[in-house]
């Protein structure tokens, strides 16, 4: 799980996490809790080269990632 936070700062609507210790060659779920984004199926390898771009337009906003290997029952 990933807990995305944005705070009064005007210019950081958008930030990428960048994750460790995933299975480069594996295929993650990502569910967006607060609908911030689409859910949507990515690599290990992407998560952990490029990171997770979460958008948080609104200041003091929120976001739950929920990460879960394809095939795996969601959390």
């Amino acid at each position: 799980m990933v807990y995305a936070f944005r705070g009064t700062t005007e210019d950081e609507k958008t930030y990428a996490y960048v994750l460790q210790g995933l299975e480069p060659s594996s295929r993650y779920l990502l569910k967006f809790n607060d609908h911030s984004s689409p859910d949507r199926t990515v690599t290990g390898y992407e998560l952990m080269r490029r990171g997770l771009k979460v958008t948080l337009p609104v200041t003091n906003s929120s976001e739950l990632i929920f990460l879960s290997t394809e095939g795996a029952a969601a959390q």
